[in-house]
């Protein structure tokens, strides 16, 4: 288990009285494979996330520096630059706001927060973008309360409601 490999079993029949610790390493390892396969994944879909605006960016840079340009064509694809660049800031942010998570213990007493202002004000944040797409918003939201830390829960609305306008058809609600 130490290398890494999660396969390893114990068989719960022969633990005599220890087979509730033998059931428990055997649940351990589970656990363990699981979210190896989790972070394996992770890190698939975050390098291809990260390599396509760089892909992009490069792109873009290679083609102004190749040609003379008209002014217009320029400031597109200046624009392209810089939304993907963007879009890099936000993965970087994203990855460090996991890495601090999973270094933070479980801690008690966190303030209270109007969960419900706070996906409404995540929408008018992103509105920008759901105009863009034409998308409907349907905010009828019950008034919810939570307890913890609002600024990473913040964070999970925004990925939340980004991939949701990724992913929504324009026009779609």
């Amino acid at each position: 288990m130490a290398a890494g490999n999660f396969a390893a079993h114990l068989d719960e029949q022969k633990g005599g009285p220890l087979s509730a610790s033998y059931q428990n390493f055997n649940q351990m390892t589970d656990q363990l494979a699981k979210t190896a396969t989790l972070r394996d994944d992770f890190i698939n879909r975050f390098s291809h996330e990260f390599r396509t605006p760089i892909a992009s960016i490069q792109g873009f840079a290679d083609l102004m520096q190749e040609r003379e340009l008209p002014k217009k064509e320029r400031q597109a694809y200046l624009a392209l630059i810089s939304k993907e660049a963007h879009r890099l800031t936000n993965l970087s942010t994203n990855v460090l706001t996991l890495t601090t998570l999973e270094s933070q213990t479980i801690l008690n007493n966190q303030p209270s927060f109007d969960l419900t202002e706070q996906v409404r004000q995540t929408v008018i944040l992103l509105w920008p973008q759901l105009e863009e797409h034409k998308l409907n918003v349907d905010l009828t939201l019950a008034p919810a309360t939570a307890f913890g830390n609002a600024n990473l829960l913040n964070q999970v609305w925004v990925n939340l409601i980004n991939n949701a306008i990724k992913f929504t058809p324009d026009g779609g609600t």
